[in-house]
């Protein structure tokens, strides 16, 4: 493995209330995250390299009207995705309610809207269980939020 990959690793034995020690972590923290940035990057490069590669395959596919291609490297098939949005949604509402078509709509609780029903009424609506995830994040010194 290369060094740019290599990261130094902390045991919980070495925590200090030390802030030259935190002075340390925090420095550490943001080299490993602009590091991380510059492989994102490039892989962001990398992928749209891809895509592009992808987008001549699927051109070679429709115009051949196959749906795959078999060769020596690998093979090469069309696949599809489904994404769907609401653009009325007080239309879509009536519609599936008056009809009885619930299969239509995910069922889960919105997270905001739960977190202020707890707060404004002291509990979680029934049958919601929320989670907070808490992380330490940091800022470079003159970066604003």
């Amino acid at each position: 493995m290369s060094d740019f990959f290599q990261v130094n690793d902390y045991h919980a034995d070495e925590i200090s209330n030390d802030p030259l020690h935190v002075d340390h972590l925090i420095a550490e923290y943001v080299e490993l995250r602009n590091r991380i940035k510059e492989v994102e990057a490039l892989a962001g490069k990398i992928k749209e390299q891809r895509d592009q590669i992808g987008s001549q395959i699927l051109e070679f596919l429709d115009s051949t009207g196959q749906e795959s291609a078999k060769t020596a490297f690998g093979t090469a098939y069309v696949s599809e995705k489904e994404y769907v949005s609401c653009s009325n949604t007080d239309g879509f509402m009536s519609f599936f309610s008056a009809n009885n078509v619930y299969e239509l709509v995910n069922r889960t609780p919105n997270s905001t809207a739960c977190r202020a029903f707890a707060g404004q009424h002291g509990h979680l609506p029934p049958g919601v269980k929320l989670t907070i995830k808490r992380t330490a994040n940091v800022r470079t010194a003159g970066e604003k939020s």
